[in-house]
């Protein structure tokens, strides 16, 4: 929701980074970065192509925080640095929801982490669709509908992710929150039965997977933060690499050995064009596909509402934000020239549209 323009400067700029500091910069600078590996596809497009007659600058002072309105978007969870994090954060919102609610009736929660054996020559493309079919087979299959009617199952959330590794290739894997609706369940009965569910469903899609690999532990929290956090960590280090749920991540240099695709896009925009092949693999074989993945029903349940897409989830205004100014397509199209997006959002996370103006007269847009 917006309300009247504003021009007039709020003490916001104690604790605002200089540019040289600041990820919000990056992330622009890596969306850009991706934008040139894939012309023809929706982000090439994204926060750059106006779709209205005006180009908004909405800003959020509780969160110090300044984003466009007015563009097209590509609503990537994938590719897009600008898109993914919102989208994550708005997800994290609503798993919290579900979350907390499974708490305050008591019932279990458990997060399992499902991966397989995968080699450095392997194939996304046959990897990746081996592998989701395998899962998708643990709801489908008998096996999977026993476990559910077994143990009470209530619902999952699903997020999928990749690494890549110099050394190892493609690691695709899936967290999950089981939600169980029975507070009285062994899990070790629980894990087991997955377990020899997941086996079978690898071993019938031709995949091969090891016991100790497989994750299942209780949990009452912070899940949501590692199941939607695509997009929403540090860039820089620790950007790449994650390990534990409480993201106690390990970290890592500029160039590390194993990489999320943000990762590699980073490595890319250092030079690391050898990585350009493999982005382009990535981006092809998760194209379409859900990040985040509630169970038919569950959001509902849990939280009274349907799940949302993740078109909707990018395109929401903030309703703490107001419209602090305005560009014109002339002075959008000086903007893109300069390749300054992120710079006008950074100069607005102050508050004060006259900075704004100043540095659009720096750049020499009209105005």
């Amino acid at each position: 929701m917006t309300t009247e323009l504003r021009s007039t400067p709020l003490d916001t700029t104690e604790n605002i980074p200089p540019f040289s500091e600041d990820q919000t910069l990056l992330r622009w600078a890596l969306q850009a970065e991706a934008r040139g590996i894939l012309p023809n596809e929706q982000i090439a497009k994204c926060m750059r192509v106006p779709r209205a007659a005006t180009i908004d600058v909405l800003y959020d002072p509780e969160h110090r925080k300044a984003h466009y309105s007015g563009l097209v978007t590509c609503h990537s969870v994938w590719n897009c640095t600008i898109c993914a994090p919102k989208i994550s954060e708005r997800r994290r919102v609503d798993i919290t929801r579900a979350v907390d609610h499974m708490n305050e009736l008591e019932f279990p929660m458990w997060m399992t982490t499902y991966t397989i054996r995968h080699g450095r020559y392997d194939s996304l493309g046959e990897l990746l669709t081996a592998f989701l079919n395998a899962h998708d087979g643990l709801r489908k299959n008998k096996a999977g509908r026993t476990i559910k009617n077994k143990f009470g199952i209530i619902g999952t959330i699903r997020a999928l992710e990749v690494t890549y590794g110099k050394g190892t290739g493609w690691h695709p894997h899936v967290h999950e929150i089981v939600f169980g609706g029975n507070k009285c369940i062994d899990e070790r009965e629980l894990e087991e039965g997955l377990w020899k569910a997941w086996k079978t469903e690898t071993s019938r899609a031709g995949l091969t997977v090891n016991r100790k690999a497989f994750d299942f532990n209780r949990t009452k929290g912070a899940v949501q933060d590692y199941v939607s956090k695509m997009g929403r960590e540090p860039i820089k280090s620790p950007w790449g690499v994650e390990h534990e749920v409480a993201k106690a991540h390990i970290k890592q240099s500029r160039f590390s050995d194993r990489f999320t695709p943000f990762g590699m896009l980073l490595a890319i925009r250092d030079g690391h064009t050898e990585f350009v092949p493999r982005f382009r693999e990535y981006a092809m074989w998760f194209k379409g596909k859900r990040q985040v993945q509630w169970s038919n029903g569950l959001a509902k349940m849990l939280l009274d509402e349907e799940e949302k897409t993740d078109k909707e989830l990018a395109e929401e205004q903030q309703e703490e934000a107001y419209l602090l100014g305005r560009l014109t397509h002339d002075q959008w199209n000086v903007v893109l020239a300069n390749d300054v997006r992120g710079e006008i959002v950074w100069i607005a996370r102050a508050g004060d549209w006259d900075q704004v103006v100043a540095f659009l007269i720096e750049i020499g847009a009209p105005v």
